[in-house]
Formats: C-alpha cells, structure tokens, sequence
C-alpha cells in the first residue's frame, strides 16, 4: 500500500488558515466601519464632561490624570479603531509571539502551523504503513498469525485517536484565537474606561490561554511523533517481531500520550489565570497606592489651607465660577442665609455680597472655633 501522498492533516490546516484569515479582515472591518463613528462621539462626550468637572472642581481627580487618561485612549483608539494599525500591530505581535514561542519548543526546526500538521501527517502515514504491513500477514484460516490482526487493532486504537486529538486541540485553538481576534475591538474600547476595564482584562486572559495551550500542543504533538519515530526505528515490522509485545507497548503508549494531552488545556488555563490574577493583584496594589498617596496629599493641603485664610481667588476662571455660585446662594432666599429666621419666604432676601464679606465671615467663624478648643 503506497501511502507516500497522505497529507491529510497539511491540507486542512491550510484550508482553515485562508479562512480564518478573512473571516478576522472582513470582521474588524465590518465592526469598525460601524462603530467607529458612535464610539468617537461617545469618547468626545466622555472626555468633556470629565474636563468639565474638573475644571468645577466636583471631582478629586487630578488634572494629569485626565491627561493620562486621554493620552491612553487617544493609544487605543489609534490602534482599536483602523483596520490596517489593528492588523499589522495588534494581530501580528500577538501572532509573532505565538510563531516564538512554537519555534522554541519545538526547536527552532518550524515557525508556524505548517510544521506540526508536517508531523501529523508522518505519524499518520506511519500508522498506515505499519497497519499495511500487519494486515498482510494475517490470515483468517491460520491461527497462529492472528497476533497480527491484534497487533493492527492496537495500531488503529494507539495512532487514530491520539492523532484526532491532537488535530482537534491544535486547529480547534487556532479557530477560538480567531473568535477573540474578532470580537478584539470592542475589548479594547472596553479598556479605556475603569467601569469596563475588566472585559479587557478577561480578553487578554483567554488570549493568554490559547497562546499557553498552543504552545503546549505544539510541544506534546513534537514529543509524540518522537516518540512514535524512536519506537518504529527500535521496532522494524518483520516476521521476528511478536506482535502480542507489539500490541502491548502502543496501547500502554498510546493511553500515556493520551493522558498527556488531556491535560494541556488544565495547564494552560492555570497559566493563564495565574497571569491574570498577578496583573489584578498588581493593579490593586498600584490603585491602594495612588489612593493613598492622593489621601496624603489632600491630608496635607487641607492642614495648609485651615492654617491660613482664606483669600478670593485670582484666577479669570475660579472669579466666575466663584460669582456664579454666589448669586446662586443669593437667589435661594433668606432661608438659606438665615436659618434660624422666622421671616416669611417671600419677603425679599437680603442679598450677601461678593467674595470678600463671605470669606470674612468663614475666617471669624473658623477663629471663634479655634478659640473654644
């Protein structure tokens, strides 16, 4: 049986491959082409408002961590939101790392998928030549050469379902990366804001976990074939052979190998959510530290300002808002001036002046409690 031509495994792979590839074009670029205009507005929105609160002084974020957080989404949506940057940087470093990583386990012998389905499809033709060679030499009318036939059941049973396996694991891999490359950009956008920085976090998780499992596959799949090789070199099919040994040893090789790739997925989602626990734990720790940092900060310039007086404010900006919130306080009526008084709400309040007799009042105010403690 002539099974030189068997690439069975090469051919699929390369199949899958040219359409995964289109499927990740055609997909970012439906999503962006869609979103792209929404998400800007939305981010405009988003940027404006917090400037705004800043600039009011409602918030207790600092003005260079706005600055921060529009140079990271400025990054982002640089990358997230074009077709061509997401493709050539974020698809292609992450498929770099992959070929690196597989390169090294395996070697330096392959840098891609091609390499490993090569394997696969040795190994297969292989187990066919070997099943061949066995099926020759039995008879059905001669007992004695019905070792054989046992023998190509153990063949059959040892290559077939390692080799499936490890083809399922492999481009089933493949096919789940394509499923996070396309739902890609809208995880980045998730990362730009702190309330949705989490589906990022997870999407790097999982990608983290393909990768590792991956890899992991790769370097099974290498030491399988190995091994498959190492024993047929040791073992060359003749009429000396015992094909009862022959039976024993791939079935206790083949279920040591199956076990062992049962387990890849295991590891690398352990990996992976080690990773994603050290990065949680890590972000945790630098927000403890910012928090309090920031809490020292205002300790320390609340101390300075009770200190020292209070003084109008110079700047164009802070004398507006500080006038707009004045007349505010004004128009809310006696009530609001004088508690205590018992003047009818519609007679007209009295109205307070501008900055100067205000801040006044808040440093006699502030003296007199002093005194008392």
């Amino acid at each position: 049986m002539n099974s030189n031509g068997v690439i069975i495994f090469q051919w699929l792979g390369k199949q899958l491959s040219i359409v995964m590839d289109q499927v990740i074009l055609q997909s970012i670029n439906g999503f962006i082409n869609v979103f792209t205009v929404p998400v800007y507005s939305l981010i405009t929105i988003y940027l404006l408002w917090k400037g705004y609160l800043i600039l009011i002084g409602q918030t207790e974020q600092y003005f260079r961590d706005y600055l921060m957080t529009v140079l990271k989404i400025t990054v982002i949506t640089y990358f997230a939101l074009n077709v061509v940057h997401f493709t050539t940087y974020i698809q292609g470093g992450i498929e770099a790392l992959n070929v690196a990583l597989i390169s090294s386990v395996q070697g330096g012998v392959s840098s891609n998928s091609a390499g490993i389905y090569q394997l696969l499809d040795e190994t297969l033709t292989t187990a066919i030549e070997q099943m061949s060679y066995c099926n020759d030499q039995w008879q059905f009318f001669h007992g004695s050469t019905w070792g054989w036939l046992l023998a190509l059941i153990s063949i059959l049973v040892a290559y077939l379902p390692l080799l499936i396996q490890a083809a399922t694991l492999i481009i089933g891999t493949q096919f789940l990366v394509t499923m996070l490359f396309v739902i890609a950009p809208i995880c980045f956008i998730f990362a730009m804001f702190p309330a949705s920085k989490k589906v990022f976090d997870a999407w790097v998780s999982k990608m983290l976990e393909m990768s590792f499992k991956l890899v992991l596959a790769f370097a099974v799949v290498t030491f399988m074939t190995t091994i498959f090789s190492t024993w047929v070199g040791n073992n060359p099919l003749d009429n000396t052979l015992n094909p009862y040994g022959l039976s024993a040893q791939l079935l206790i090789l083949g279920w040591i190998l199956w076990w062992v790739l049962g387990q890849v997925s295991g590891m690398a989602g352990s990996l992976a959510g080690g990773f994603a626990t050290g990065v949680l734990q890590l972000s945790d720790i630098t927000q403890n530290a910012a928090a309090s940092l920031k809490h020292a900060v205002l300790t320390a310039k609340a101390g300075k300002i009770a200190a020292t007086p209070i003084t109008a404010p110079t700047s164009w900006a802070a004398k507006s808002i500080t006038q707009s919130l004045i007349a505010k306080y004004n128009a809310r009526g006696d009530q609001v001036a004088n508690p205590n008084s018992t003047h009818s709400t519609s007679k007209k309040p009295k109205p307070i002046d501008a900055t100067t007799s205000r801040i006044a009042e808040i440093n006699k105010q502030r003296q007199k409690n002093k005194d008392n403690h």
